[in-house]
């Protein structure tokens, strides 16, 4: 017989196979976009340490980065007097929260930019996830910043 048309069981096997293509490519959404998401933050990291650096050496006054858990505020020393205190003000836009933890390996909590954009301390910058991002830390020296992947404990650089 020569009928046109597709038959019942056909159409169920279509039907699963679309099934299980939707929610395959649903869990690797959801790995891209959480991965997405550590790479995205790192990077404003970078841009807002880089930015304190540039407002150091434009304004020939001393920024810093305060470094929290949860969030990180670059700060201006309004007062000149090397400390953090109430007479120091954060630029428009601080704190600013981080989805993931945000850890360092130096000492203190606090990353300093002197009058010609130098820091005083070396540091490794990580947040910490269950992704595996391309990049999700930085190394912060003297002079330089830059990103990479934490592995085993340490910051490998790409």
């Amino acid at each position: 017989m020569d009928e046109k048309g597709i038959s019942l069981v056909e159409l169920v096997i279509s039907g699963a196979l679309v099934g299980v293509l939707v929610v395959a490519s649903g869990f690797s959404y959801r790995g891209w976009i959480g991965r997405y998401r550590v790479e995205k933050i790192t990077n404003e990291l970078y841009a807002d340490l880089m930015h304190a650096r540039l407002k150091a050496l434009q304004t020939n006054r001393q920024h810093y980065v305060m470094l929290e858990g949860s969030s990180y505020t670059v700060m201006e020393d309004t007062n000149d007097n090397g400390c953090s205190d109430a007479g120091d003000s954060p630029l428009p836009g601080f704190p600013k929260p981080v989805p993931h933890a945000l850890c360092n390996n130096g000492t203190g909590n606090r990353i300093d930019f002197d009058k010609r954009g130098l820091m005083s301390q070396s540091k490794t910058l990580w947040f910490t996830s269950s992704f595996e991002p391309d990049y999700d830390c930085m190394k912060v020296s003297r002079a330089r910043i830059i990103m990479g992947r934490y592995e085993n404990n340490a910051c490998v650089v790409k």
